[in-house]
């Protein structure tokens, strides 16, 4: 009997060392494989850091304001709607499993397109996310052009800086919205030119 019980413990230990082992060879799997995601991620940002590009621009339809405060900036397959709430999406800025933004010295790629759609600029929210902070959040590899930056990932609310808005009753709700939800997030209001955040 008594040798059994050692058997067993015996057999006790070495499973729990292949455990140990299969924890181990996970771990270090994971830490490649982020380790090459950031190097990827790294090569744009450095790219980025090389134009002086601090923000990154995302165009979306006003009417998507209250959603993305309480939310976040969701890819269209991670958006859950309630019986009573639409999302409006813009193919430009998202698609089923991805977001695009536009860098900050390269507006003309987006207004193109909004003209051609013959859009209200009254629809229009642009939010800026700063790169850095975006570089730290995200766990997946980046998709990069000469002036559209791809991410394949929903990204939180905390995540986003400033949001600018040019309908004065979308502002208003934006601004209450912001300071219910405790968030650090500047809302402005633009109107002919002029842009104020009170």
């Amino acid at each position: 009997m008594k040798i059994n019980w050692f058997k067993k413990k015996e057999q006790k230990v070495e499973q729990k060392n292949n455990s140990i082992e299969i924890k181990s060879v996970f771990e270090d799997e994971t830490k490649k494989k982020f380790k090459l995601l950031k190097f990827h991620n790294k090569k744009i940002l450095n790219s980025l850091n090389e134009k002086k590009i601090t923000w990154l621009y995302l165009y979306l339809d006003a009417f998507n304001l209250k959603y993305i405060i309480e939310n976040g900036i969701k890819i269209c397959k991670n958006i859950v709607l309630k019986n009573d709430q639409k999302y409006v999406v813009w193919s430009f800025s998202q698609l089923q499993d991805q977001t695009n933004f536009i860098l900050e010295n390269d507006e003309n790629v987006f207004w193109n397109w909004f003209y051609e759609q013959n859009l209200n600029e009254n629809y229009i929210m642009t939010i800026a996310i700063n790169k850095n902070n975006l570089f730290n959040y995200c766990k997946k590899n980046w998709k990069f052009n000469q002036n559209i930056l791809t991410i394949f990932e929903s990204i939180p609310n905390n995540i986003i800086s400033w949001i600018l808005i040019h309908d004065k009753e979308k502002f208003n709700q934006g601004n209450l919205l912001i300071k219910k939800n405790n968030l650090n997030i500047k809302i402005f209001y633009g109107s002919e030119g002029q842009i104020i955040n009170e």
